[in-house]
């Protein structure tokens, strides 16, 4: 064997044994000082990035107990300042399915996510696909996945197969199989 080689296996044997020691510090710490506490995770000071946390291009899966499923995605989501749990969403898309087989994709320009309550409220020039063929356009929506219903408390206007609509609210219950038009409807209907 040669110095050099001797010198390198000297090298990493000492390295790995720092390593292990390192590892295994915190754990026996109480041990050695006889104290008998565990380290307190609180009182490990916490890595603050400024603005929160932001990811770029994310996906969400949030679904019922009873067959509602959503994904929502955005070009970006970062946490509220003001609010623990809630994700701000930009241009998010949100695409809703049931059992039934009927889905739809709402789109809008902002929009906010709590997923521990599962429950999305998107903002701004908001456009509902439904594939039972209708077609509405809004300021502002919230989803409910828990009560598998959607509600836009906004002026409403759109389309769908018996014709034209508009009116101060929508909702859209039912795992999205009932829609309802409330305050003012006004419906256009398709000359035969």
């Amino acid at each position: 064997m040669t110095t050099e080689f001797k010198r390198r296996s000297l090298c990493k044997r000492t390295f790995y044994c720092l390593a292990v020691m390192a590892i295994a510090a915190p754990f026996l710490w109480s041990s050695f000082t006889g104290s008998g506490k565990s380290i307190d995770p609180n009182s490990v000071p916490q890595l603050r990035i400024e603005g929160g946390m932001e990811v770029k291009n994310p996906r969400f899966y949030l679904s019922s107990e009873k067959g509602f499923s959503l994904v929502v995605s955005a070009e970006r989501a970062h946490e509220t300042v003001d609010q623990t749990g809630l994700l701000a969403l930009d241009k998010p898309v949100a695409r809703f399915t049931n059992l039934e087989g009927k889905t739809g994709v709402v789109e809008a320009n902002k929009g906010y996510l709590e997923q521990d309550k599962k429950y999305v409220k998107l903002q701004g020039d908001i456009v509902l696909k439904h594939s039972d063929g209708f077609v509405i356009r809004t300021s502002a929506i919230e989803i409910d996945i828990e009560a598998r219903a959607i509600l836009g408390l906004e002026p409403v206007e759109g389309e769908g197969p018996q014709g034209a609509f508009k009116a101060q609210g929508v909702r859209i219950l039912e795992n999205g199989n009932r829609v309802i038009l409330f305050g003012g409807s006004e419906l256009t209907a398709k000359d035969e």
